[in-house]
């Protein structure tokens, strides 16, 4: 993943929109995610939705909507599941991100991971979703 930096000229411009997002982003996780979450305050919630900010756009993921699938998959495998070595296959989506265009692999990577969840809980060729 390549390092990420922000420049205090950048910070003024960017930090109204940043705070927006953290606070829309901050709220579906806790509509959608609510035992993942609840340990966490809102600055703790807040600064795991900055952690998959900057995560997803050194992955070259840019839109708002794929972060967000970012930060799902965060919350369902784990903060850095990207540098978990029992997921590579996470990690793999997420470099070809850079090179195929990240929309179409965080949705690849979005489906890989909820059929990995359907297999973990049995639910392969049934329909159901989790």
């Amino acid at each position: 993943m390549t390092a990420l930096w922000i420049r205090a000229a950048q910070v003024p411009t960017i930090a109204p929109a940043t705070a927006a997002f953290v606070e829309r982003a901050s709220a579906h996780l806790r509509a959608c995610f609510q035992t993942e979450c609840s340990g966490l305050d809102d600055d703790q919630l807040g600064e795991l939705v900055l952690h998959g900010v900057v995560k997803a756009l050194g992955y070259g993921v840019r839109s708002q909507q794929d972060v967000c699938k970012l930060l799902n998959l965060m919350c369902t495998f784990g903060r850095d599941f990207d540098l978990d070595p029992s997921l590579p296959w996470a990690r793999a989506y997420l470099d070809d991100a850079r090179e195929r265009g990240p929309t179409l692999q965080i949705n690849r990577l979005y489906r890989i991971a909820r059929s990995r969840i359907h297999e973990a809980c049995g639910l392969r060729g049934t329909g159901a979703s989790p």
